[in-house]
């Protein structure tokens, strides 16, 4: 899995689905879930390794934890590496990009 970057932390929350999905696949054939201590952080690239896709905004909860508001600056998680930063910040496939698998009515 990949290390962080950064000697810090990267603090964020994703979506239940998500988070599940990485747990589901870091599990080692033959064991359950009881039978290993839970997961509690991953690092944004190994969480990303984990799902097998880069991360987007979407894929974050509603928390001040993954807030941008300058507001929350005063609280130790305010720190980001660059590259939780940028993932809170990416909208996601356009819709330029996503038409290829959702087409929209045809003209004509």
């Amino acid at each position: 899995m990949p290390i962080s970057p950064e000697p810090r932390a990267e603090y964020y929350m994703v979506l239940p689905a998500i988070w599940r999905t990485a747990v589901l696949a870091g599990l080692l054939p033959g064991l359950d879930q009881l039978g290993k201590p839970p997961i509690r952080y991953l690092c944004v690239g190994c969480l990303e390794a984990r799902i097998g896709r880069r991360l987007t905004a979407a894929d974050f909860t509603d928390v001040p934890v993954n807030s941008r508001d300058p507001k929350w600056s005063s609280f130790a998680w305010w720190w980001r590496s660059p590259r939780l930063s940028r993932r809170l910040a990416d909208p996601g496939p356009k819709w330029e990009q996503m038409s290829v698998f959702f087409p929209g009515p045809s003209s004509g």
